[in-house]
């Protein structure tokens, strides 16, 4: 077995894990691969560890502006020349047997190989990810259900021959969330590559606050994203209905129903989806049974729209009060006009009066 494997590793500001990524790669029981490292502009001194590195299988790449995991990826994967392909995040490591580990598999006819991760979270605490049983992950149609309903394949875990790469292309571009998800679901859903699911933890994944996976500000938009792209799928399992469900059954962080409705119309005027239109409608009936929330929000409504209500009327009622004052003002200029017209009047009648006659003393000092 002599396959090279390229190891694709985004990073972005990792300048304190970036190192611990690298070295399990390098530890590696298994040596005939190329690191190929994409720096999503970072700035905080990240490439200087990578720099401090002797070793010509790491490849450096920098995208000039911030594009993202899936993008970096793309284009790591565009680098690549390994006749395998895996991928490690820059605050996550291998254990040093996994590579050997994993191409056994490869070496034995399998395209797809995937196993389980441990979580380690920031206090300390390790999770295994309670993911399905082997017997189920290795049956075709079970491991299509699973994944169509959960993100269970985590990027760190995957190996891949590169023709899973040629046929199917790379990550979307426009995911900022659940790329992994969608792509895997895009190799694994064709049904044209071998796979194997490895029971075993061989992955140790760092959770830090800021990590993009746990960054949920667009959480309904990729999943929304994804379930357009594989709507087939979850038609041919039965499963679209239930997603829809779930998307309006869970609170992404506070998103209005109003608001999901109108992305969801967004995406079918997009794309002419109007096929799904009775599984939204079902979703939305689901979630008006099972969830208070949409009496609250229209509650919430109302008391806003009596409160525009309100403040439309002091508005109608102070313009009647600024129209009031400006025509009581008009008048009383127009009667300060008629005064001073009449006084011109009469001190131009008095002026003649006084041409043709002296006034006397005392008139002149009145008109004074």
């Amino acid at each position: 077995m002599d396959l090279k494997v390229s190891i694709i590793i985004p990073t972005y500001n990792r300048k304190n894990t970036i190192q611990r990524a690298i070295d399990s790669v390098i530890k590696q029981t298994y040596q005939n691969f190329e690191i190929i490292i994409i720096d999503d502009c970072s700035n905080d001194g990240t490439y200087e560890i990578i720099e401090s590195y002797n070793d010509d299988r790491i490849m450096y790449l920098k995208n000039d502006v911030n594009l993202g995991s899936a993008t970096s990826r793309n284009l790591g994967m565009s680098h690549a020349i390994g006749d395998v392909i895996a991928f490690l995040d820059s605050d996550n490591e291998w254990n040093e047997h996994y590579l050997e580990n994993r191409l056994k598999y490869i070496s034995k006819g399998y395209n797809f190989v995937f196993g389980r991760i441990e979580i380690i979270e920031e206090n300390g605490n390790c999770v295994v990810l309670p993911i399905e049983s082997s017997s189920v992950l290795n049956d075709y149609e079970e491991l299509m259900k699973v994944i169509l309903e959960h993100n269970v394949i985590d990027t760190n875990a995957v190996v891949m021959t590169r023709d899973c790469y040629d046929k199917c292309g790379g990550f979307h571009d426009n995911l900022r969330k659940f790329d992994d998800w969608d792509y895997f679901m895009k190799i694994i859903g064709c049904n044209k590559f071998k796979y194997y699911f490895c029971d075993d933890v061989l992955i140790n994944n760092y959770r830090q606050n800021d990590s993009i996976s746990y960054n949920t500000s667009t959480t309904w938009e990729s999943l929304l994203t994804i379930f357009v792209n594989h709507q087939d799928l979850y038609r041919k399992y039965n499963i679209l209905g239930t997603m829809m469900e779930k998307m309006f059954s869970v609170d992404y962080e506070g998103m209005s129903i109003s608001d999901r409705l109108d992305q969801m119309d967004n995406y079918i005027l997009a794309s002419d989806l109007k096929s799904l239109v009775h599984y939204f409608v079902k979703a939305i009936n689901c979630y008006a049974k099972n969830n208070h929330r949409i009496t609250d929000e229209r509650n919430l409504l109302l008391a806003e729209n009596e409160k525009k209500e309100s403040f439309i009327r002091e508005l109608q009622i102070d313009q009647a009060r600024k129209n009031l004052l400006e025509e009581e003002n008009l008048k009383k200029e127009q009667y300060i006009l008629e005064l001073q017209k009449q006084v011109s009047d009469l001190s131009a009648e008095l002026s003649k009066y006084n041409k043709k006659k002296k006034l006397t003393p005392l008139l002149r000092m009145l008109l004074k």
